[in-house]
């Protein structure tokens, strides 16, 4: 009976590791996490990149009140980007070719170090627009005017020098 239940638990673990292959999504109260998957030919991944241990305090103090929902980076970077609405915003959500108004800032993955500060003084951007990093694409579909969003941007999806976490607030939608 051991041996049964054994082999049923294997196979269980198995199917759920490979069913994480394209995009995996968790739903809490008011978060969710998502993972996408940048095909090959696209870009080539960067080498591992290790978050050193810290506690990502400034991450914490721009998230304020959301801290508790951050996905805190630790260990090898993820090869995916991954998707954490710490808020959901109320505002219409924002669609191809939309003007909108964000503030950001990024960090290091590996240091934990301010990389971008757009926070204060939101940036006017239209979707579509080749101005951010490619993990932006995937990391702002769907997402409501007033959402807080963390992304983790794998190297290959952001300018290519390292791994990135992004807290994006985005402010205003304008539909055209």
């Amino acid at each position: 009976m051991k041996f049964f239940i054994s082999i049923v638990l294997g196979a269980l673990l198995a199917l759920q590791v490979s069913a994480c292959g394209g995009i995996e999504s968790t739903a809490g109260s008011n978060s969710t996490a998502t993972r996408y998957t940048k095909t090959a030919e696209n870009a080539p991944e960067s080498p591992d990149e290790v978050a050193r241990a810290n506690d990502w305090g400034a991450l914490k103090r721009y998230a304020g009140r959301y801290s508790k929902r951050l996905l805190i980076p630790h260990g090898v970077h993820p090869t995916r980007v991954v998707i954490r609405d710490l808020k959901t915003g109320k505002g219409p959500v924002i669609a191809p070719n939309d003007p909108f108004w964000v503030a950001y800032v990024s960090f290091a993955y590996t240091t934990g170090d301010p990389f971008e500060r757009v926070w204060k003084q939101p940036e006017s951007l239209v979707w579509n627009i080749n101005k951010v990093v490619d993990g932006w694409w995937p990391g702002l579909r769907g997402m409501h005017e007033g959402g807080i969003r963390e992304l983790i941007v794998p190297s290959s999806w952001a300018y290519g020098t390292g791994a990135l976490v992004y807290l994006v607030n985005l402010k205003r939608v304008e539909s055209t």
